[in-house]
């Protein structure tokens, strides 16, 4: 083979050519594999802010707030209307003993993409600025 590539670099550049085509294909392949494998992980807000560069969920919250993406209610953040009923988050409700109710929200795997969606705009805007 190596004979044949010195003979005929189209050969051998065909060959390369296809090899680096399969690796790609290999490559986005692990990436789909990758979220597929984590479509039903939920996050935390403070996985969150720090994935976005949040000093914290509190934080994170706020500024959602202030974007009109959410807003508090008995001491729990709901998203607005728009937002809710499009798979971004999951509520869970846990009774404590006292017989008092807490709401736990995570975020969905498509919760947490739209919110790096989001920052990373406007990350990209403020750097064109």
């Amino acid at each position: 083979m190596i004979d044949n590539i010195l003979n005929n670099p189209d050969f051998g550049i065909e060959l390369l050519t296809k090899l680096k085509e399969e690796r790609a294909a290999r490559v986005q392949a692990e990436r789909t594999n990758a979220i597929l494998m984590h479509v039903n992980k939920t996050y935390t807000a403070t996985e969150i802010a720090k994935e976005l560069g949040f000093k914290s969920a509190i934080a994170l919250n706020h500024d959602l707030g202030n974007r009109k993406i959410q807003f508090r209610q008995n001491d729990t953040w709901l998203l607005y209307s728009r937002y809710a009923d499009c798979g971004y988050v999951e509520i869970k409700q846990e009774v404590l003993d006292n017989g008092k109710v807490i709401y736990h929200r995570r975020f969905t795997q498509l919760g947490r993409e739209w919110l790096v969606k989001i920052y990373n705009k406007e990350q990209l805007k403020a750097s064109a600025n």
